[in-house]
């Protein structure tokens, strides 16, 4: 089986790192101008350096989107941009303006990636992207499966889809509410996300359906039938979230990596398990998730007409409410318990949001019924939750409550941060021979780097250095993304070198391997 890419959003430098660190096989960005999520923190040329610096050494690939639709007068500052971004090493550009992709066929060296805003949906669209100089296209999200593996079994060019997030209730790149409500383009970059509001039904003038979130779909959610997706030919599935948080990012990526993992090394694991999908469901959740068009029309019931932001997870009903008046500060928190029957875990510093109202706040403690005080709850438990936070509306038993935040999810994905996940293994060649200045190299299997001493090796006075102190020296890679997997050493008897000169070898080889790793092909 081909090895799928996972690709994931870097909407600023702290999501790609979280999404590297998680397992991206490709990272996706934005630059300050031309991009279709104008609104996120997006990169200027220096953090694109920055970016490209950090990714390349992890062996990912950094694609850079100039996705609007281009006025005249845009043109020459897009392709300004792109020549800059070219040569930093750009591994891609995603385009959907035919006009800027024919000049930076000129212009650039990277490959051209077909925007889903191009809304490509059959083999001819396909063909004629290829034809005008595209690499890969990013199919339309409103494809079923059967349809698109349709088109990858013409081997036309690299294919890539959505796995999971935001979907549009129009067609990617059509829909022109935006515009036509707010005189914002989504194809600008703009989109003020109309189908996100509340509207009513009018029939003849009069009012015949309540205000509620009518046009407003669950986010595409894909891990339950991964596998179906991946057979489909795809070269690179895709997630959604540039305007999402860095530990959406990469808890997200994390979910998906282990089950690619899973699936192309025909692994006999459980996948999804419940914790993955209530972990999805916690991140960021909109009371439910969609397979949107991959298996037939999207289901009414996929709507989420009570809100059209995060719900999160549904994890209990309330048996009871006791409210406290809050004392102090005029804009201080209202405190108040909910006695609660769980059907999911819960845990101290958790968010909780109250279903239909715009109520909640963060778990301050947790006591059972006897008025033990608890750390977590499990499902299926009866407790009594202290929350600070907001109560306005008529809360009652009966009533759902759902987990907007996992405080131990949250803590998980940010101390996977401390440490470097993506390790490159490296080998080592170190000749030091009496007369002659050391010479050592260092590959990564791919690239070779090498580096000599400034000193000439002596016969030793006192302690000789041996193989073993050379192997000790070189494996001080810590706080660099290499690892020590093979060394080999020719060495002397009864000779001396310093430490130092090593260290600073190992220095310079680092450095050396970091460069190459950053400008070369990966």
């Amino acid at each position: 089986m081909k090895r799928i890419e996972l690709l994931s959003p870097a909407g600023n430098f702290e999501s790609l790192k979280f999404a590297v660190q998680n397992g991206a096989d490709a990272v996706y960005l934005g630059l300050n101008k031309f991009s279709a999520r104008a609104s996120s923190d997006n990169f200027d040329i220096e953090k694109l350096k920055q970016a490209i610096s950090y990714a390349h050494p992890r062996g990912v690939l950094v694609y850079v989107a100039i996705n609007t639709l281009l006025d005249d007068n845009d043109l020459e500052n897009a392709i300004e941009l792109a020549k800059m971004a070219d040569m930093l090493h750009a591994d891609a550009f995603i385009v959907q303006d035919l006009g800027l992709a024919r000049m930076l066929k000129k212009h650039v060296k990277a490959p051209l990636h077909a925007s889903t805003q191009m809304t490509v949906y059959n083999e001819e669209g396909a063909r004629l992207l290829k034809d005008l100089g595209f690499s890969r296209c990013i199919l339309s999200r409103e494809l079923s499966l059967d349809e698109i593996v349709t088109i990858c079994s013409k081997n036309i060019m690299e294919m890539e889809v959505f796995c999971h997030g935001a979907i549009c209730i129009s067609y990617s790149g059509q829909c022109l509410l935006s515009s036509a409500i707010g005189g914002r383009s989504g194809n600008k970059g703009q989109c003020a996300q109309p189908c996100r509001l509340m509207y009513s039904v009018l029939r003849n003038g009069k009012e015949v359906s309540k205000r509620a979130y009518r046009i407003s779909p669950g986010d595409l959610m894909t891990l339950p039938y991964l596998a179906q997706l991946v057979n489909t030919g795809i070269t690179s599935l895709k997630i959604e979230g540039r305007l999402k948080s860095p530990q959406y990012t990469g808890i997200v990526t994390a979910k998906y990596r282990k089950a690619l993992d899973i699936i192309q090394n025909r692994e006999i694991e459980e996948y999804p398990t419940q914790k993955d999908m209530e972990d999805l469901s916690v991140i960021f959740s909109r009371g439910r998730f969609t397979s949107y068009h991959h298996f037939e029309k999207m289901p009414f019931v996929d709507i989420t007409f009570s809100s059209s932001g995060h719900i999160g997870l549904e994890c209990g009903e309330i048996l009871k409410v006791k409210i406290f008046k809050t004392k102090g500060k005029r804009n201080s928190p209202d405190i108040f318990e909910l006695k609660v029957k769980l059907s999911s875990p819960v845990s101290k510093g958790d968010g909780i949001a109250i279903e239909n109202t715009e109520d909640g706040g963060k778990v301050n403690s947790i006591k059972t019924e006897s008025h033990k005080t608890i750390l977590s709850a499990d499902a299926g438990d009866t407790v009594i939750l202290n929350l600070a936070g907001r109560l306005k509306n008529n809360v009652r038993s009966g009533m759902h409550i759902y987990k907007t935040h996992d405080e131990q999810l949250s803590s998980e994905i940010n101390q996977k941060m401390q440490k470097e996940n993506r390790k490159v293994p490296v080998s080592v060649h170190a000749g030091i021979k009496q007369g002659s200045p050391v010479i050592i190299t260092m590959s990564d299997g791919k690239y070779e780097v090498s580096a000599s001493g400034n000193l000439v090796v002596e016969k030793a006075l006192n302690r000789a250095v041996n193989a073993d102190d050379v192997t000790r020296q070189m494996s001080k890679l810590g706080g660099t993304v290499f690892e020590l997997d093979y060394i080999t050493v020719d060495i002397d008897e009864n000779i001396f070198v310093p430490m130092s000169e090593l260290a600073n070898i190992r220095r310079e080889l680092v450095e050396k391997l970091m460069e190459k790793r950053t400008e070369g092909a990966i």
